[in-house]
Formats: structure tokens, sequence, C-alpha cells
């Protein structure tokens, strides 16, 4: 056990009996795909490089064979997707997909960033640039008054087989009375896609999605510019502007 109460680490890594099974069947050149129950984000790089794919499965509960055996058998689909960013390692903690926007190269022997961000998950969609309807401008008045933009986001499936994945919606301030997060998640959307075709995806950007938080913790809407994110994960997202008056 890895995680638990009283159970605490140092390090990210997994056990080392672990990663010494891992090596071991890697070094038969058997083709691995790699089960990861975990009740903590790990460390898994090791894993990715020795297994040709993972599975992230977190505290499955009582049906975890029957649940993985299906995905690993092809019945059905994959479509969990990263409730956390998976980080490379302890020292680069934290790696939450909204922290404070800022410019950081990284250290100087490991990159910025997770190993793997939030919402991440393999996937055989794709997806096109939103577009925000009716305009790119509207006013707080609007806003108080119930009125809600629609954001449309096309997504496309190039694939032989039907497909389906998680469109997600985050804001970014641009323009902010006070420091802002990179991006915060303000809604999402499962959407399935039938092989070779094409779904537009339509989410709802009104007060709530705009609103920022204030000092006392109520939200408020402010003046200036944002930017609606769409995208399959927090690191993998396009953008339109939107100015509120």
């Amino acid at each position: 056990m890895t995680a638990g109460e009283g159970v605490d680490l140092a390090h990210l890594r997994l056990g080392v009996g672990q990663r010494a099974l891992l090596a071991g069947v890697a070094g038969t050149g058997t083709p691995i795909v790699a089960v990861v129950v975990q009740g903590r984000p790990h460390a898994i790089g090791e894993v990715l490089t020795a297994a040709g794919a993972c599975l992230a499965v977190f505290y499955p509960g009582p049906t975890v064979g029957t649940a993985v055996a299906d995905v690993l058998l092809g019945r059905r689909e994959a479509r969990g997707r990263l409730p956390v960013s998976l980080p490379r390692d302890a020292a680069s903690l934290p790696v939450h997909y909204n922290h404070r926007d800022h410019d950081w190269a990284g250290y100087l022997d490991a990159p910025p960033g997770p190993l793997l961000p939030f919402g991440a998950g393999l996937g055989a969609l794709s997806f096109a640039a939103p577009e925000l309807l009716p305009g790119p401008r509207v006013t707080i008045a609007e806003l108080l008054a119930g009125a809600r933009l629609t954001c449309r986001v096309p997504v496309h499936n190039d694939g032989p087989v039907p497909a389906s994945g998680v469109v997600q919606l985050y804001l970014r301030r641009i323009t902010a009375s006070s420091w802002p997060r990179t991006r915060e998640l303000r809604g999402f959307r499962h959407v399935e896609v039938p092989a070779g075709g094409r779904v537009t995806v339509e989410l709802p950007v009104g007060a709530a999605q705009l609103s920022a938080v204030d000092d006392s913790g109520r939200p408020v809407l402010e003046p200036g510019v944002v930017e609606i994110q769409t995208g399959f994960s927090a690191a993998e997202v396009a953008g339109v502007r939107l100015t509120l008056t």
C-alpha cells in the first residue's frame, strides 16, 4: 500500500517491487498495457516509457476486474479523463492546472508543467477553434439579466470506429483586478462522434461561467477581456476572446 491514513511518501514513484516487476516484464519484450491502481497521483513516467499503454484506475471499487477487462478486450471504450494533473516527480509540485498566471521556464534539469495534465486521456477525436455567438462583446447588464452566449466547438472523428471525448470549457482572464489564474474550468460536455463524422458541441457561456470571485468569496462580473478556451485537456486548448463592458 502506498496510500492511506498514516502512509506518507517522500517520493512519488511507485514502490521498488512494482518498478522491478515492470522492468522484468519489459525486458522479455512482451507488449505491456499497465493498469495503475493508486489512491494519490504518482509520478508514472517509468510506466509510460515501458508500457505501450497505461490505464489509470485510481481506487476503482469492487467491479474493477470486469471494468478493466472490458476495456482491455475492446468491449468498452476507455472514456475516463484525468481528474488531476500527474506530476513528473515530487520536486515539480504543485502542478494543478489552475495555478496563478505566470511565465516560468521550469527547472534547469526538468521542463515546467505536469507529466500529464488535468483532463487528459487518449482518444481518436480532434477539435477546431471555438466560435462564440452572437459575437465578441457582451455587457455586464445583459449577463446579469440572464443573457447567455453559445460557444460552438466542431469535433471530428477521422477514425474507422465511433469514438467519444469530453469537451472542456475554460475561462482565462486577460485583464483582471487581481492576479488571475492560468485557466478555470467552467463547463464540460461528453460527446460521441460516429466513425468519419463531425459533431458541433454547444456550451453555454453566461454570468456563472464569466464571474470572478472577490475577496469575500462572492461571484462578481468585471469589465475587461477574457478568453474562452475549449479542448480535451487543460494543456490542449484553443480560444476566442470576449470583451465584457
